[in-house]
């Protein structure tokens, strides 16, 4: 199947939640890819699986061309699980933590687009429900693509990182 790969420039980029944007771009680009199936746990008990998913991602991001890659500066990466609504209860394997798959999609991103791990400063992840009553706001040609697969994937944004003097920190 043939992915569609899209850079954008900021203005472009509308989202419901405008931190995250925020910190995935600051007047410069975003680059993001989908990868089909379900993410694997970094605290899989098959290390095999964790090797295969973090190639599926390493194979997809090569499709991100330009000379600007591999970044070697400091990089936000964001990642978003579309899961399918109806395995949810049925497929416990499917039911990940946001936090434990996004070691190996971090990893898959290396060396051909970002130099080493260290380098990314900001991460975000979230997990959505593939629900036919999703709207978007000016999807990437990327998340469309993905959409239209009607299986669970992963959308993986790569940009730039909010300067510190930028972000609005909240006490609790």
């Amino acid at each position: 199947m043939a992915i569609s790969l899209r850079c954008y420039p900021r203005r472009l980029l509308h989202c419901k939640l405008p931190q995250l944007a925020a910190q995935l771009t600051v007047g410069c680009k975003v680059w993001d890819f989908a990868v089909e199936g379900v993410p694997v746990s970094a605290q899989t008990r098959k290390p095999s699986r964790k090797a295969k998913w973090t190639k599926a991602v390493r194979e997809r991001s090569a499709n991100l061309v330009g000379d600007q890659f591999p970044l070697d500066c400091p990089v936000a990466v964001g990642v978003t699980y579309f899961y399918d609504v109806d395995r949810w209860d049925n497929r416990p394997g499917e039911r990940l933590d946001v936090d434990n798959c996004l070691k190996p999609i971090v990893d898959g991103l290396l060396p051909g687009i970002i130099v080493d791990d260290q380098l990314v400063q900001d991460v975000s992840g979230s997990r959505r429900p593939l629900d036919p009553n999703l709207r978007f706001i000016n999807p990437s040609e990327a998340l469309v693509d993905a959409l239209a697969w009607q299986q669970p994937f992963v959308l993986i944004r790569i940009g730039f990182p909010v300067e510190e003097r930028n972000i609005l920190w909240v006490g609790l």
